[in-house]
């Protein structure tokens, strides 16, 4: 009996024994469970963490892409389209001339804009980015060598910024590579509307410096005008409401214009079918093209002279002659080569500026041909400022 108890009493030392070596496996189990995921926690929480420091370096480098395009972009508009005026072109510091004595001057490639605008980006990219804050936080950082490409779309600029860097901290490492970012500024059309306002307005035979946007068609952008050294000189300001604003300001383009007469004279190619002199009061259109290489100029005189001019006929015979003197208060346009004859005629149309058709009388056209200084066909138009004149050749 009691060796049956005592049998009996070993067995349930042994199951208690084999419960607490479970119970103990168990929990051993469930404590490093526990403790394992806790680890893989803490790893996610601290890769997290990691992963949102690194973001900031790329949102850096995004933010340091945006504020210099948007830098750049204000400078060139308010210099002319130039980072760096052309010593030939410059105003002053901060201005450009398009217009130079009734010359355009401005700016015609967008490779150079485009190229000028990537420069100035890669130029002071790498100091705007600046890694110190986040290498003080214990990030490697890669070499930093940006290289900027721009274009210029129908509707938009956009920017790309090529690079590729690695940051690393602790276990953690990650790869950033290329900003592109669209400024929402409608540079070609704010360029189209100036060539247009240039070629259009500007440069018109009849533009008129005291009210530099008469009759022009404007099309929703703002335009303004400031009277430079209280002559022919103009500041003109174009504002585009649709694009961004860059600062505290719309995108708005600046440039100068002269508008004193230029006396060199101009060459016209063969084939030419719109020539102008100088100063672009006198038009000679050639419906065909001109046969020749012309060459127009000018040049100012009080009068002219013809001289032996016939005076007095008796029997149809000319038995005296005089000098006669011709008052030219206006230019006089010289076309060349002299003795070019055209196989069709050409129209001549000098325009009268807005003082000059207010002013009582008619108006005289001379022509020096072979005869001398002589009176000239010719229609004189006041209410379009017009005098026109079909010619033949430069006899």
């Amino acid at each position: 009996m009691n060796s049956v108890s005592s049998k009996k009493s070993q067995i349930t030392v042994f199951i208690i024994i084999g419960i607490l070596l479970i119970a103990v496996i168990m929990v051993s189990v469930i404590i490093s469970n526990s403790f394992q995921k806790g680890r893989l926690e803490t790893e996610d929480r601290v890769s997290k963490e990691l992963s949102l420091e690194s973001e900031m370096i790329k949102e850096n480098i995004d933010t340091c892409v945006e504020t210099l395009t948007d830098r750049g972009m204000r400078i060139m508009a308010k210099q002319g389209f130039y980072l760096d005026i052309n010593p030939e072109y410059q105003y002053d510091d901060t201005s450009a001339y398009w217009l130079i004595d009734t010359i355009n001057v401005m700016p015609s490639r967008f490779k150079d804009i485009q190229a000028a605008l990537g420069n100035y980006i890669d130029s002071k990219l790498p100091g705007c980015v600046s890694f110190d804050k986040f290498e003080e936080m214990g990030w490697e950082i890669s070499e930093f060598m940006p290289v900027t490409s721009v274009e210029i779309y129908k509707e938009d600029i956009g920017v790309d910024v090529d690079y590729t860097i690695v940051a690393a901290k602790r276990d953690f490492t990650r790869e950033f590579s290329d900003t592109v970012h669209v400024p929402k500024i409608r540079f070609r059309k704010m360029y189209e509307k100036a060539v247009d306002l240039m070629n259009n307005q500007l440069l018109r035979p009849d533009f008129d410096v005291n009210d530099p946007f008469m009759d022009y068609d404007m099309e929703g952008y703002i335009m303004e005008n400031e009277m430079l050294d209280g002559g022919k000189t103009i500041l003109f300001s174009i504002k585009d409401g649709e694009s961004k604003w860059l600062g505290s300001e719309q995108f708005t383009l600046r440039f100068v214009a002269s508008f004193d007469t230029n006396k060199v004279p101009r060459t016209y190619a063969a084939g030419s079918q719109v020539l102008f002199s100088p100063d672009r009061l006198a038009m000679l259109i050639f419906p065909s093209g001109s046969p020749a290489k012309i060459t127009v100029g000018q040049y100012e005189a009080d009068s002219v002279t013809r001289l032996q001019t016939p005076h007095v006929k008796v029997n149809s015979v000319v038995t005296q002659y005089v000098d006669t003197s011709f008052s030219t208060k206006y230019p006089i346009y010289r076309f060349s080569p002299g003795g070019l004859e055209f196989s069709s005629p050409a129209l001549l149309t000098i325009f009268l500026n807005k003082d000059q058709r207010g002013l009582p009388g008619d108006y005289s056209l001379l022509h020096n041909g072979e005869d001398g200084w002589i009176p000239y066909p010719h229609t004189v138009d006041k209410g379009t400022g017009t005098i026109t004149t079909v010619i033949y050749g430069f006899k």
